[in-house]
């Protein structure tokens, strides 16, 4: 089969027999060209069309615009088969051919002959045909993109693999996010609220300091409510001090959070929040250890 223009050589299979020449051959159900287009496919598809739409035509006299579409849409323009992934008009003849049937068939209309083509798809509600090859085209990639991950993949039975099917269930994936979730969060305030009973012991012993943080933020502390008029001062250190603390632990926890949310990309989920756990909760260990000592010693 020789491709793009006529040429003078000859094939032959050993100089013996020469090779029968082929203009078109039907693959699949197309027609195909020597040169690899559809133009007798498409002659093919508009004279069956066009008999169709003669044998319509006897059968009614005229067409009124509603029940045009359907009866255009069910019987003739399926046989154009311009909406086919494999068979495209891409020469302007080729087009031509096709949309010829549709002009015929719009002037079919009683109310519409008299007017150009170009008017009548909008008023009949037919789109021209040359949108079919993108209706097509959309219709495809809609089935690529949604269904063929159902058909090409599934899930492996195997449970030793890093894909495990569990980890690919998004009920079970939701419940061990939420649990995961609320333990973090137990453990957290558990964490905190441990240390509130300790904190008027570690405050009385760094507020012998002079020159500590404690005494410099018990004075900016003292200053404000004397600019504030509030009565007895001394009942609010405590209290502000606490307020602080706790600011700070929530800033601190902020930041962690963020800082363990870009480590969770590099490493997995597992062993980071495990490390997550059990590095506060052995700081609040050595923090009760040494309150207990501090508080022998004060005493």
């Amino acid at each position: 089969m020789p491709f793009g223009r006529e040429t003078g050589h000859k094939s032959s299979i050993n100089g013996a027999a020469s090779l029968s020449r082929v203009d078109r051959h039907r693959v699949l159900g197309f027609w195909l060209g020597r040169d690899l287009s559809f133009p007798h496919h498409h002659q093919l598809a508009s004279k069956s069309a066009f008999r169709v739409l003669n044998m319509i035509r006897r059968s009614f006299r005229c067409f009124f615009r509603d029940g045009f579409p359907i009866i255009f849409g069910t019987y003739t323009r399926p046989l154009l088969k311009y909406g086919s992934q494999v068979v495209h008009p891409g020469l302007v003849r080729d087009r031509e051919i096709l949309e010829r049937v549709q002009r015929a068939s719009t002037k079919a209309v009683c109310d519409l002959s008299h007017l150009p083509y170009h008017f009548c798809p909008s008023l009949l509600n037919v789109y021209p045909l040359d949108l079919r090859r993108v209706g097509g085209d959309l219709f495809l990639m809609f089935h690529l993109f949604d269904s063929v991950q159902n058909d090409c993949f599934s899930v492996g039975p195997a449970s030793s693999l890093r894909g495990h099917p569990r980890k690919q269930t998004s009920v079970m994936s939701e419940k061990k996010l939420l649990a995961i979730s609320f333990c973090y969060l137990v453990l957290d305030i558990f964490a905190f609220s441990l240390v509130l009973p300790w904190l008027p012991t570690l405050f009385e012993f760094f507020e012998e300091k002079p020159d500590g943080l404690h005494r410099f933020t018990k004075t900016i502390i003292r200053r404000v409510s004397s600019v504030l008029s509030i009565e007895n001062p001394a009942s609010w250190d405590n209290v502000v001090m606490g307020g602080l603390v706790t600011s700070a632990f929530s800033l601190c926890h902020c930041l962690s959070s963020t800082v363990a949310g870009a480590l969770s990309d590099l490493y997995s989920r597992r062993p980071l929040l495990i490390s997550l756990q059990v590095t506060p909760q052995s700081f609040e260990l050595n923090f009760l250890f040494s309150l207990v000592y501090l508080r022998e010693t004060i005493v």
